[in-house]
């Protein structure tokens, strides 16, 4: 793992201790066509992971009062109920400078991010994590495990929702755009060509972030997915082709969080409210559906199609919609709470800053 910029890392000496902490988005890794007056002047977004939140919102309101709207003088037990209660689960500071540096920093607990992670709750850590990041602070092994296992959700969630044959930069833009599908910003604070920025500006990443994880799909899954490169290749994979063949479709649905097969799952599914009633009010992210019931669904998709084709088709479909699902639920709550959480002048700022970023980027 590489060590980060030291500019970056020693913010952290400005912040009461965290557990995790880590950098994203273009003022990191630039999207494409930014130039080098942009990304001087974009705004570090970073997420600080610790362990008890309102320990460390009450120690971080004696360092910064300044970095909180009028929610501080709730004090830190309110602060924590809004991150935890409302969208998401992180709590955003934003438009602030530290050491020169304009930031906004993202505060979530241990458990939410690990969650996130593991089950696609709201896809909105989870979803940040598809894409590179930058780590201020190594992570733990634990949290490194959880990370793997979103990144396998990743691509088996693109692969989904591509078709038999498809082209490197297909599939890097089909695991980039999971976490935009159902997001309320769309088309208005963000572009809707952020994606394919993203892709052409983190190619090289991101191919080198998912390398491992095509392999290993290679290895345990032999036939479901074949490439016409190396991996680690410099140029990474330039095509894929994967088999659509049911059998093929079950194992790679196999691989999705749990919170995206019950999504998919309520779907496929007609027999869905004949399902057990505890089973149905169970916590939606520890509650995937039974494999059996899971590919009964799918099975009944393959039944009423008229080939293979048409029924990938009507798959990515619901895949689609489930993921969308799970992303606006989470969008709407962090949205809101940013007006909350940031105050009226900060929202409005950061509001008119990423609508006119998006006017720039067309």
């Amino acid at each position: 793992m590489a060590a980060p910029p030291e500019h970056l890392s020693e913010l952290l000496n400005e912040f009461p201790e965290v557990g995790t902490a880590f950098a994203y988005g273009s003022a990191v890794f630039p999207q494409s066509g930014y130039t080098e007056q942009q990304i001087k002047a974009s705004m570090t977004d970073l997420i600080f992971c610790v362990d008890d939140p309102m320990a460390w919102h009450q120690e971080n309101l004696r360092w910064h009062p300044a970095h909180y709207s009028t929610l501080q003088l709730l004090g830190p037990a309110a602060i924590t109920a809004v991150q935890e209660r409302v969208g998401a689960g992180v709590y955003y500071n934003t438009l602030v400078r530290v050491r020169g540096r304009l930031i906004k920093y993202g505060v979530t607990s241990r458990l939410t991010l690990h969650d996130d992670l593991l089950h696609w709750r709201s896809l909105y850590l989870s979803g940040r994590m598809h894409k590179p990041v930058l780590f201020l602070k190594p992570p733990c092994s634990e949290f490194m495990s959880a990370a793997r296992a979103n990144l396998r959700g990743a691509l088996a969630a693109a692969l989904l929702l591509l078709p038999s044959r498809f082209q490197e930069t297909e599939l890097l833009g089909s695991i980039c755009g999971i976490s935009y599908a159902g997001d309320v910003r769309m088309g208005v604070g963000e572009s809707w060509g952020k994606v394919s920025s993203i892709v052409q500006g983190q190619h090289g990443a991101l191919t080198s972030l998912y390398a491992g994880t095509i392999a290993e799909l290679q290895q345990e899954s032999p036939g479901i997915l074949t490439a016409d490169g190396s991996v680690g290749a410099r140029a990474g994979f330039s095509s894929f082709e994967q088999d659509l063949g049911l059998e093929a479709r079950c194992k790679v649905l196999e691989l999705l969080p749990s919170n995206a097969r019950r999504e998919l799952f309520t779907r496929l599914s007609p027999n869905y409210a004949a399902l057990p009633s505890a089973w149905q009010t169970r916590d939606a992210a520890l509650a995937p559906p039974p494999s059996a019931e899971l590919r009964s669904a799918v099975e009944g998709i393959w039944r009423q199609s008229a080939g293979t084709d048409d029924a990938n088709l009507r798959l990515a479909d619901a895949m689609r919609g489930s993921l969308s699902k799970i992303v606006r639920r989470a969008s709407v709550g962090q949205t809101l709470k940013g007006v909350l959480t940031a105050g009226g002048a900060k929202a409005g700022r950061y509001a008119f800053n990423k609508i006119a970023k998006r006017i720039r980027a067309g």
